[in-house]
Protein backbone atom coordinates (compact mmCIF):
# COMPACT_ATOMS: atom_id res chain seq x y z
CA UNK A 1 0.00 0.00 0.00
CA UNK A 2 1.05 3.48 -0.88
CA UNK A 3 -0.12 6.56 0.28
CA UNK A 4 0.57 10.10 -0.56
CA UNK A 5 -0.31 12.45 1.86
CA UNK A 6 -0.29 16.18 -0.58
CA UNK A 7 0.24 19.07 2.03
CA UNK A 8 -1.83 22.27 0.88
CA UNK A 9 -2.95 23.99 4.08
CA UNK A 10 0.32 26.96 3.88
CA UNK A 11 -0.24 30.61 4.47
CA UNK A 12 2.21 31.25 1.45
CA UNK A 13 3.20 34.12 2.97
CA UNK A 14 6.27 35.29 0.56
CA UNK A 15 3.84 34.30 -2.26
CA UNK A 16 1.31 36.54 -1.04
CA UNK A 17 -1.62 34.42 -1.42
CA UNK A 18 -2.09 30.99 -0.89
CA UNK A 19 -0.25 29.21 -4.40
CA UNK A 20 -1.72 25.88 -4.12
CA UNK A 21 -4.84 27.30 -5.54
CA UNK A 22 -3.14 29.26 -8.63
CA UNK A 23 -4.65 27.97 -11.51
CA UNK A 24 -2.43 27.46 -14.38
CA UNK A 25 -4.61 26.43 -17.29
CA UNK A 26 -8.08 25.04 -16.27
CA UNK A 27 -6.31 23.42 -13.03
CA UNK A 28 -5.04 24.46 -9.51
CA UNK A 29 -1.85 24.04 -8.54
CA UNK A 30 -2.55 21.23 -5.88
CA UNK A 31 -4.34 19.69 -8.90
CA UNK A 32 -1.57 18.88 -11.15
CA UNK A 33 0.94 18.26 -8.21
CA UNK A 34 -1.92 15.06 -7.43
CA UNK A 35 -2.28 13.91 -10.59
CA UNK A 36 1.56 13.48 -10.73
CA UNK A 37 0.87 10.48 -8.38
CA UNK A 38 -2.05 8.81 -10.12
CA UNK A 39 -0.53 5.23 -10.65
CA UNK A 40 2.08 5.42 -8.01
CA UNK A 41 -0.08 5.65 -4.94
CA UNK A 42 -3.66 3.78 -3.49
CA UNK A 43 -4.80 6.64 -1.89
CA UNK A 44 -4.35 9.79 -0.45
CA UNK A 45 -5.33 12.50 1.89
CA UNK A 46 -5.10 16.48 1.11
CA UNK A 47 -4.43 18.71 3.61
CA UNK A 48 -6.06 21.99 3.35
CA UNK A 49 -7.19 25.25 5.16
CA UNK A 50 -10.06 24.39 7.51
CA UNK A 51 -12.22 27.05 5.45
CA UNK A 52 -10.99 25.83 1.80
CA UNK A 53 -12.25 21.69 2.90
CA UNK A 54 -15.35 22.09 0.85
CA UNK A 55 -14.23 23.90 -1.79
CA UNK A 56 -11.87 20.82 -2.99
CA UNK A 57 -13.16 18.72 -6.22
CA UNK A 58 -12.24 14.96 -5.97
CA UNK A 59 -14.67 13.29 -8.02
CA UNK A 60 -12.25 13.33 -11.39
CA UNK A 61 -9.91 10.96 -9.23
CA UNK A 62 -9.72 7.26 -9.80
CA UNK A 63 -8.34 6.34 -6.03
CA UNK A 64 -9.84 7.03 -2.85
CA UNK A 65 -9.07 10.37 -1.74
CA UNK A 66 -10.18 12.26 1.95
CA UNK A 67 -9.70 15.97 2.65
CA UNK A 68 -8.61 16.77 6.11
CA UNK A 69 -8.14 20.47 8.00
CA UNK A 70 -4.55 21.61 8.57
CA UNK A 71 -2.52 22.92 11.49
CA UNK A 72 -0.96 26.22 11.59
CA UNK A 73 2.33 24.55 11.08
CA UNK A 74 3.41 22.21 8.87
CA UNK A 75 4.35 19.87 11.36
CA UNK A 76 0.68 19.94 12.75
CA UNK A 77 -0.47 19.45 8.87
CA UNK A 78 2.20 15.90 8.23
CA UNK A 79 0.88 15.08 11.45
CA UNK A 80 -3.20 15.55 10.81
CA UNK A 81 -2.28 14.09 7.28
CA UNK A 82 -0.65 10.66 8.27
CA UNK A 83 -2.26 9.93 11.48
CA UNK A 84 -5.37 7.68 10.62
CA UNK A 85 -3.38 6.07 7.55
CA UNK A 86 -1.55 2.72 8.37
CA UNK A 87 0.62 0.00 6.61
CA UNK A 88 3.07 0.26 3.75
CA UNK A 89 4.84 3.48 2.74
CA UNK A 90 3.50 7.08 2.59
CA UNK A 91 4.90 9.50 0.48
CA UNK A 92 4.25 13.32 1.86
CA UNK A 93 4.58 15.99 -0.42
CA UNK A 94 4.44 19.80 -0.80
CA UNK A 95 1.39 20.70 -3.43
CA UNK A 96 3.13 23.45 -4.33
CA UNK A 97 5.60 21.36 -6.09
CA UNK A 98 3.44 20.58 -9.39
CA UNK A 99 6.72 19.49 -11.72
CA UNK A 100 7.73 16.44 -9.55
CA UNK A 101 8.18 13.87 -12.21
CA UNK A 102 7.42 10.11 -12.45
CA UNK A 103 10.95 9.12 -11.81
CA UNK A 104 11.65 11.20 -9.19
CA UNK A 105 8.19 9.41 -7.93
CA UNK A 106 9.61 5.72 -8.24
CA UNK A 107 12.73 7.05 -7.27
CA UNK A 108 11.56 7.85 -3.46
CA UNK A 109 9.29 4.73 -3.36
CA UNK A 110 11.81 2.33 -3.93
CA UNK A 111 14.13 4.05 -1.86
CA UNK A 112 11.55 4.26 1.12
CA UNK A 113 10.79 0.85 0.84
CA UNK A 114 14.46 -0.79 1.26
CA UNK A 115 15.59 1.92 3.96
CA UNK A 116 12.06 3.30 5.24
CA UNK A 117 13.32 6.76 5.06
CA UNK A 118 14.12 8.96 2.18
CA UNK A 119 14.37 12.26 0.84
CA UNK A 120 15.37 13.49 -2.91
CA UNK A 121 17.96 16.04 -2.54
CA UNK A 122 20.01 18.22 -5.00
CA UNK A 123 23.17 19.44 -5.00
CA UNK A 124 24.15 23.16 -3.64
CA UNK A 125 25.60 25.54 -6.20
CA UNK A 126 26.43 28.67 -4.55
CA UNK A 127 29.11 29.28 -1.81
CA UNK A 128 27.42 29.22 1.60
CA UNK A 129 28.61 31.51 4.56
CA UNK A 130 27.61 31.66 7.65
CA UNK A 131 26.41 34.87 8.75
CA UNK A 132 25.65 36.91 12.38
CA UNK A 133 23.81 40.22 11.57
CA UNK A 134 25.09 41.80 8.79
CA UNK A 135 28.70 40.03 9.69
CA UNK A 136 29.90 37.10 7.79
CA UNK A 137 31.27 34.69 9.89
CA UNK A 138 32.53 31.87 7.98
CA UNK A 139 32.57 29.96 4.38
CA UNK A 140 30.91 26.58 5.21
CA UNK A 141 32.37 23.66 2.38
CA UNK A 142 29.47 23.27 0.45
CA UNK A 143 29.94 19.50 -1.05
CA UNK A 144 28.42 18.22 2.02
CA UNK A 145 24.97 20.50 2.02
CA UNK A 146 22.56 19.24 -0.01
CA UNK A 147 19.15 20.92 -0.51
CA UNK A 148 16.24 18.64 0.01
CA UNK A 149 12.80 18.34 -1.82
CA UNK A 150 9.65 16.47 -1.57
CA UNK A 151 8.01 13.64 -2.25
CA UNK A 152 9.84 12.46 1.20
CA UNK A 153 8.88 8.74 1.76
CA UNK A 154 8.61 7.03 4.58
CA UNK A 155 7.22 3.67 6.62
CA UNK A 156 3.55 4.71 7.68
CA UNK A 157 4.67 3.66 11.03
CA UNK A 158 7.92 5.23 11.26
CA UNK A 159 6.51 8.53 10.19
CA UNK A 160 3.58 8.71 12.44
CA UNK A 161 5.82 7.54 15.44
CA UNK A 162 8.28 10.57 14.66
CA UNK A 163 5.97 13.55 13.47
CA UNK A 164 4.10 12.61 17.00
CA UNK A 165 7.12 12.73 19.02
CA UNK A 166 7.96 15.92 17.52
CA UNK A 167 4.50 17.54 18.86
CA UNK A 168 5.11 16.08 21.82
CA UNK A 169 8.48 17.88 22.01
CA UNK A 170 7.04 21.10 20.30
CA UNK A 171 9.86 20.93 17.76
CA UNK A 172 10.02 23.24 14.80
CA UNK A 173 10.66 21.47 11.57
CA UNK A 174 10.62 22.42 8.16
CA UNK A 175 10.54 19.08 6.64
CA UNK A 176 8.71 15.93 8.10
CA UNK A 177 12.68 14.10 7.40
CA UNK A 178 13.79 15.92 10.58
CA UNK A 179 11.47 14.25 12.96
CA UNK A 180 12.62 11.04 12.07
CA UNK A 181 16.17 11.97 12.39
CA UNK A 182 15.05 13.68 15.95
CA UNK A 183 13.97 9.84 16.98
CA UNK A 184 17.74 8.95 16.20
CA UNK A 185 16.80 6.90 12.90
CA UNK A 186 18.64 7.19 9.60
CA UNK A 187 17.25 8.90 6.45
CA UNK A 188 18.47 8.31 3.27
CA UNK A 189 18.62 9.87 0.26
CA UNK A 190 18.32 9.75 -3.78
CA UNK A 191 18.71 12.27 -6.51
CA UNK A 192 16.22 15.12 -6.83
CA UNK A 193 15.62 17.16 -9.81
CA UNK A 194 16.28 20.62 -10.45
CA UNK A 195 13.18 20.78 -11.83
CA UNK A 196 11.68 20.22 -9.20
CA UNK A 197 10.96 23.63 -7.79
CA UNK A 198 8.24 24.58 -5.35
CA UNK A 199 6.26 27.51 -6.58
CA UNK A 200 7.50 30.23 -3.41
CA UNK A 201 7.71 33.31 -5.23
CA UNK A 202 5.90 35.18 -8.05
CA UNK A 203 8.57 34.88 -10.45
CA UNK A 204 8.41 30.96 -10.29
CA UNK A 205 5.25 31.14 -11.83
CA UNK A 206 6.14 31.48 -15.34
CA UNK A 207 8.63 28.77 -15.40
CA UNK A 208 5.83 25.99 -13.34
CA UNK A 209 3.23 27.44 -16.21
CA UNK A 210 5.24 27.13 -19.29
CA UNK A 211 6.64 23.98 -18.55
CA UNK A 212 2.94 22.25 -17.15
CA UNK A 213 1.50 23.56 -20.35
CA UNK A 214 4.29 22.41 -22.77
CA UNK A 215 3.90 18.98 -21.01
CA UNK A 216 -0.27 18.55 -21.39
Amino acid sequence: MIHLVLLAAGSSIRYGKRKQFVKIGNKRIWQWSLEKFIGFVDDAVIVVPKEETGQIDITDYQIPIKIKSGGKTRLQSSYLGTKELSGGIVLIHDAARPLVSSELINGIIKKAKAFGAAVPVIPILDTIKLTDGEKVVRTLGRDRYKAIQTPQGFETELIKNALENAMIQELEITDDASAVEATGKTVYITEGQRTNIKLTYKEDLKFIQQMLLESE
